[in-house]
């Protein structure tokens, strides 16, 4: 069988997704060596991000690149009817297409296979493009795919309340957890870029992150009269909302207790995670948190809202909260910096949670989905 995997989503930059890509069909690259796959990317000004994505080199994968501009190419294929992308992969002599972030061609010959990491999620300030690529490209590539595979739980159960999707059409498949490089921190490693003691918030710096929860709750913390409170490192890439969340901090006089970093590197955040005292993760919409395995499995005590996803990949093993109530957030906060046992016992309950999550099983249910929807 010859597969095309879509990995252009993995070219915006460091992300949940991109995560999911490499390790997807990094796994798919171990546990099967039968079929072939063609890791394939439309794009016309990432092509050094290209070069920093980490792709398997094995036999039965092969990189595909088409230099066209997506903004040309989409709204081609998808209103014009030209089917260029069609055309390419049945060159390739492709049976099976999936589209790994969210967006499917239009293809009338090839079965296809989306992966829906989340439901909405667009700001109000959001570009037309952004409206274009991230609503209504998705609306569209849902409804005609022939299976789709949600990452969690919460992810399937929204797809079918928006789509009104046949069940047996909607899977989930747990993304299978953090890069291996995330992990307890080695006694000789070098400081990371912080000092500590700090709070950590690891995530993109969007309103649906909800972020001014924690700011205003760190605001409580502080006026709670601790004998010390460490500071609030907020690290994530930065968006044009990041003003809105620079101007609460001036606000509330918190501009030399609070850290706002723009994106990092792999390395410098998970010197981040290995260092902090705690981690909260606030967010409103989560297909799947990443940052609540990535800081379980370098043994930080997670704090996290009770909403979307983030209640079912946490499984218990972190404190949950109601998402816009920062005085119970305060609260917990300080529960987990004042008391030892019970920082001690979340990172335990954390470090075993993770063992649940395994990309080689990813990989092997993606494969089922492949096989039901090919009957092989």
């Amino acid at each position: 069988m010859k597969i095309a995997l879509d990995i252009g989503g993995a070219l915006a930059g460091p992300s949940g997704i991109q995560l999911y890509i490499e390790q997807l069909i990094a796994a798919l690259a171990r546990v099967d060596k039968d079929n072939h796959y063609f890791l394939y990317a439309a794009f016309w000004k990432n092509k050094s991000r290209l070069a920093n994505l980490r792709l398997p080199q094995a036999p039965n994968f092969h990189p595909v690149f088409k230099r066209f501009p997506q903004r040309c190419l989409l709204p081609a294929d998808e209103f014009l009817g030209l089917h260029i992308q069609e055309r390419w992969l049945n060159k390739l002599g492709v049976g099976l297409f999936h589209g790994l972030s969210n967006l499917l061609p239009p293809l009338r010959r090839v079965k296809t296979v989306l992966t829906l990491h989340h439901v909405g999620g667009l700001s109000d300030t959001a570009t037309f493009w952004d409206r274009f690529y991230l609503s209504r490209l998705t609306d569209r590539s849902i409804r005609r795919a022939g299976a789709v595979i949600a990452v969690s739980a919460f992810s399937r159960s929204e797809a079918l309340r928006q789509w009104n999707l046949a069940p047996e059409k909607v899977l989930a498949v747990l993304e299978g957890g953090p890069h291996p490089a995330f992990k307890m921190k080695d006694p000789a490693s070098p400081p990371g870029p912080v000092p500590p003691p700090y709070i950590l918030y690891v995530g993109s710096l969007l309103p649906h992150k909800n972020i001014l929860t924690l700011i205003d709750a760190f605001y409580e913390l502080r006026k709670a009269g601790l004998k010390s409170v460490p500071k609030l490192v907020l690290a994530g890439r930065l968006s044009p909302y990041a003003q809105t969340l620079l101007k609460r901090i001036e606000e509330l006089r918190l501009a030399e207790e609070v850290r706002v970093l723009g994106g990092l590197s792999q390395d410098r955040i998970l010197e981040l995670y290995q260092n902090a005292d705690l981690m909260v993760f606030p967010s409103l919409l989560e297909g799947f948190g990443f940052p609540v395995l990535e800081a379980m499995a370098c043994g930080v005590p997670v704090i996290a809202s009770n909403c979307a996803a983030i209640p079912e990949i946490a499984g218990g093993a972190a404190l949950l909260f109601e998402p816009m109530d920062a005085a119970a957030l305060a609260r917990l906060m300080r529960q987990v910096l004042e008391d030892g046992a019970l920082a001690g016992e979340l990172r335990r309950k954390g470090l075993r949670r993770i063992k649940d999550f395994s990309w080689e099983k990813t990989a092997r249910e993606t494969l089922d989905v492949y096989r039901q929807l090919l009957k092989v």
